[in-house]
């Protein structure tokens, strides 16, 4: 009798502490959360308000929008912004909201942005490989002659400007495109009933709260962009000179024929001292 007490007390230990660790743990991950839905969102508009600096940035400097390769990388710091302020409209909307169709609205759309923001990347990625593999196999005289003759065969079909705006159009095709496509896709495969037992992966729309998972360093990354490719002295050069006049850049930044000029004059007095 005194056994069967004691398995009774035991089991009752158990059960208690059964019982008690989920709730725990769910008051963890309760705080886990609410500090993500707090802190995220702020980080993300701060990281597409950086985004939306650079391409102000490279729509004033005409310098910077020069080429193609420019305007593809306009094109996707323009969606990753979009997609990043769809993120936050995610986040923030109300509870009511985001159980209803306007949940999967968002969700497809930050699906859309990011997917295009990813494959104007792939394309900036391909037109520096092709370009370096280019310049290399273009180096010895025989494939110079053969650069020239493919040139003289475009220049008679079309004229260059015409052509870089065929490229354009292509390259907006493949990013915009494949990414409606794949957006489309998955919205079909989250709203259709008659495929919810295909091969397809599901999407799980309105899951979780975000649906996309972050980390702090992919969340700012708005601001890296913008240490990069506009906090440079030759962009900044150009942008004081494009909004504030080529007085105020000459006086903001020395050019770099002037910097050489003076360390060079410089060096023969520390020599001989």
């Amino acid at each position: 009798m005194a056994a069967i007490k004691i398995l009774t007390v035991e089991n009752s230990q158990e059960s208690f502490k059964r019982a008690v660790y989920p709730v725990c743990l769910l008051t963890v991950e309760n705080s886990q959360e609410s500090f993500k839905r707090a802190v995220y969102p702020v980080c993300l508009l701060v990281s597409a308000g950086f985004l939306l600096l650079t391409l102000l940035a490279y729509c004033v400097v005409k310098e910077l929008r020069a080429d193609q390769l420019s305007k593809c990388f306009m094109c996707s710091v323009g969606m990753l912004a979009c997609a990043q302020i769809i993120m936050v409209a995610g986040m923030w909307g109300r509870d009511d909201l985001m159980e209803s169709t306007m949940c999967v609205i968002i969700a497809s759309l930050s699906h859309f942005s990011f997917l295009s923001a990813f494959l104007w990347l792939n394309v900036i990625c391909i037109m520096i490989f092709s370009s370096l593999w280019w310049s290399g196999l273009m180096s010895s005289n025989k494939m110079q002659v053969v650069r020239l003759r493919w040139k003289c065969l475009w220049s008679g079909l079309m004229s260059s400007n015409k052509m870089q705006v065929v490229r354009l159009r292509w390259k907006c095709l493949y990013s915009f495109g494949v990414a409606g496509f794949i957006a489309g896709l998955a919205l079909l495969r989250h709203a259709l009933p008659t495929m919810q037992g295909s091969v397809l992966p599901a999407p799980h729309f309105g899951a979780v709260s975000c649906w996309i998972f972050f980390d702090f360093v992919n969340i700012m990354q708005g601001v890296l962009i913008f240490v990069v490719f506009v906090c440079r002295p030759s962009v900044l050069r150009l942008l004081t000179r494009a909004l504030c006049g080529a007085q105020c850049s000459s006086r903001c930044f020395a050019p770099v024929e002037e910097k050489d000029r003076n360390d060079t004059e410089v060096a023969p007095c520390n020599t001989v001292v």
